[in-house]
């Protein structure tokens, strides 16, 4: 019986020098130096995904997306790299594959505060107002003092005229951080709930 040949990996001094570019910022050095190995490595998972960083980091969205999509080829089970397309998607203006990849994401770890909130402010893009509310209610389950999400819920009830839960979420938001924005909301939830003079 012929025995499954093992694919070829970087070591780890091997990639030392991809990930001490990174670090320090030098991206486009650590992307010349990712591709030159991934010409000896090709199926080597953590070079696809140190490629996409540097990518992703200088703006190369697109090529970002793919890289890690070649990644996930290699193994589909890392939520995070489904979040980090999902997000250069988004980037990309792409919302519909967006939303199918903060989907998987959480499908594989329905723990990632980032990706409910992404996935929120993807659906409230779309009007999805009450698919929204229920991805920024979860991330601030998961997080309890994520003051962007409690703003973006405020915004998404209040859209669907749930008034007086857009004035609580607002006043706790506030409790957080002071902001003009969230203060206008609030006095216009007030206004059209009756209660100005609250």
């Amino acid at each position: 019986m012929k025995q499954p040949t093992r694919l070829m990996q970087p070591s780890q001094q091997t990639i030392q020098p991809v990930l001490e570019a990174l670090n320090s910022g030098h991206l486009d050095h650590a992307e010349a130096l990712t591709k030159k190995l991934l010409k000896q490595y090709p199926k080597a998972f953590v070079l696809h995904n140190l490629y996409g960083n540097a990518l992703a980091g200088q703006n190369k969205f697109l090529e970002a997306v793919t890289s890690f999509r070649k990644a996930l080829e290699l193994d589909p089970s890392v939520a995070e790299l489904h979040l980090n397309v999902a997000i250069l998607l988004s980037n990309l203006n792409r919302v519909d594959e967006s939303i199918a990849s903060y989907k998987k994401a959480l499908n594989l770890k329905p723990s990632l505060t980032d990706a409910h909130y992404n996935l929120g402010a993807a659906l409230q893009s779309q009007d999805k107002f009450d698919l929204a509310s229920a991805h920024y209610k979860k991330a601030i389950e998961l997080e309890p003092g994520f003051f962007e999400a409690m703003v973006n819920l405020g915004v998404c009830l209040q859209e669907q005229s749930q008034l007086q839960p857009a004035i609580d979420i607002y006043q706790r938001a506030l409790t957080i951080q002071q902001d003009a924005k969230v203060y206008f909301n609030m006095g216009t939830a007030l206004k059209n709930e009756g209660k100005l003079e609250d």
